[in-house]
């Protein structure tokens, strides 16, 4: 049985599951009405065709209150699922890894994705197995003795591969004081990041353990939520009110407990700001001025990039135009500084030289500077 916790959100009852489940299977939902002992309701459903291009999970790191045994935080591995027509192969837990920019499949091209991104990621994974670097779970809980970041590599029998992060932090635990029976004691609301404003659709705002009791919030005017985790995040999605405050489940006798509410308020804005550019086209040559379907394999070529200026910005801004491999890292980065008059355009022929390796797509954009990047343009982008 799958309890819910029931959240009246909106004029609507919804359920939030804390328990693995799988995406297909069968499900019996049973609804009961006060007092009755037999269901009401029940309803049955066989979900069979749910397919996953790649396996997900979700990776749960839990801080230890008592470190004195060396494990400063547990993790567990959480709604493992791969879909239809595959089964989860492995899933390995390592620390201190790292991979290139451009390593998740949607920075490649399609025809490159599915070949070279899962054979890299599993030589890496090989490597770092072979290194020592894998976790082992102890009655599928990873006991973990550093603090830091974490990632999860799951593999499918399909050869497809995904990797979920999630870091351990260090945590200053201060047990809640009892105090004298008979007095009244104020326990502060736990602490909000960012407290409030205008955000973008989907930032994220994270509520942190107070220093006494724990954590216990209400969305728009919902039903309060109380939770036993060190933090809570919560996606911004919509115009939003947050109220916060701490409770407390251990209670001396004879003793008043106050616990103030916080409110916090997100604002979500949609306006999307004019770029004073806009890249007009990108295209790959050679010296001839013959346009390219791809980059040639041991030659130089050029990247012709055309750009207008929509409304006057006095200032000499950078154009870029970098080449990156198929894996996403970067092999070439060339850029030039240019002042248009508004509505003028300008095209410009970026040099790559020959490569040692495979490009896999190449990207133009423009910023304020090099050093203190703001993008003035949508970025462009050919994929090979």
């Amino acid at each position: 049985m799958i309890d819910p916790q029931s959240i009246w959100y909106q004029n609507t009852y919804r359920a939030d599951y804390d328990k693995d489940i799988t995406l297909n299977g069968t499900y019996i939902f049973c609804g009961w009405t006060a007092d009755n002992e037999i269901p009401d309701l029940i309803e049955r459903i066989d979900v069979d065709e749910v397919e996953l291009e790649r396996p997900m999970a979700e990776l749960v790191i839990t801080p230890s209150a008592d470190t004195s045994q060396g494990c400063v935080a547990t993790a567990e591995v959480k709604n493992l699922e791969c879909g239809k027509d595959a089964e989860i192969e492995r899933y390995v837990l390592m620390k201190s890894v790292e991979l290139p920019p451009g390593s998740w499949p949607e920075s490649l091209a399609p025809e490159y994705c599915n070949e070279v991104y899962d054979e890299y990621l599993e030589n890496r994974v090989n490597e770092w197995s072979a290194e020592g670097r894998e976790i082992q779970p102890e009655n599928g809980i990873y006991k973990l003795t550093e603090y830091g970041d974490y990632i999860l590599f799951v593999e499918d029998t399909n050869g497809r591969y995904s990797y979920f992060g999630a870091s351990a932090d260090e945590i200053e635990i201060t047990p809640a004081p009892t105090p004298p029976s008979g007095q009244t004691v104020t326990v502060q609301a736990p602490p909000v990041s960012p407290s409030g404003g205008v955000v973008a659709y989907g930032d994220k705002v994270t509520i942190s353990s107070p220093k006494q009791g724990h954590i216990a919030y209400s969305i728009n005017g919902g039903d309060y939520i109380y939770s036993y985790e060190s933090w809570i995040t919560i996606v911004i999605t919509e115009d939003t009110e947050l109220r916060v405050k701490a409770w407390i489940d251990a209670l001396a006798d004879d003793t008043e407990y106050i616990t103030p509410e916080a409110v916090y308020t997100y604002t979500v804005n949609n306006t999307i700001s004019e770029c004073p550019y806009s890249i007009e086209a990108i295209a790959i040559t050679n010296d001839a001025g013959e346009t390219l379907t791809e980059p040639p394999a041991d030659t130089g070529f050029l990247v012709d990039v055309t750009l207008k200026e929509l409304k006057e910005r006095d200032a000499r801004d950078q154009m870029f135009a970098a080449v990156y491999d198929t894996n996403g890292k970067l092999l070439s980065l060339d850029y030039v500084k240019c002042n248009l008059a508004a509505d003028s355009e300008i095209s410009i022929g970026f040099y790559v030289p020959p490569q040692n390796a495979a490009i896999g797509s190449i990207k133009a954009f423009i910023w304020s500077s090099f050093d203190t990047p703001e993008p003035l343009a949508q970025t462009a982008e050919l994929k090979f």
